[in-house]
């Protein structure tokens, strides 16, 4: 879940390229259509996302429908160490600019 379109594409193709599917969401509402309608083994998402206070209000959502989804959350304006402390549960938290090689490797930890 991630509102920065060349962003998104290109963590969608580092999936792909690591042969996992993968879709995208740029809004939390589309983010909560897709949860609704599928599961995941990995969700990673941007704390920040435009048009809504904030990515964290998904967090719940998912983890009412699935508690087995791993969710690493991301920010390049949220203090990550705080977001971990509001939701130990979560898998990660990293600070953007992101390194794919992190992202590789939560990928195959998810599978």
């Amino acid at each position: 879940v991630e509102d920065e379109t060349i962003l998104s594409k290109t963590l969608k193709r580092i999936a792909e390229k690591n042969n996992y599917s993968a879709d995208v969401a740029e809004t939390v509402s589309q983010a909560l259509k897709l949860v609704q309608e599928h599961s995941y083994k990995l969700i990673l998402l941007d704390v920040n996302i435009e048009g809504c206070d904030s990515g964290l209000t998904l967090i719940d959502q998912v983890n009412t429908k699935d508690t087995n989804t791993k969710i690493v959350v991301c920010s390049g304006h949220v203090d990550t160490k705080d977001v971990l402390s509001l939701f130990p549960d979560l898998t990660a938290a990293l600070n953007k600019p992101i390194k794919f090689q992190d992202i590789e490797e939560y990928l195959k930890e998810a599978s």
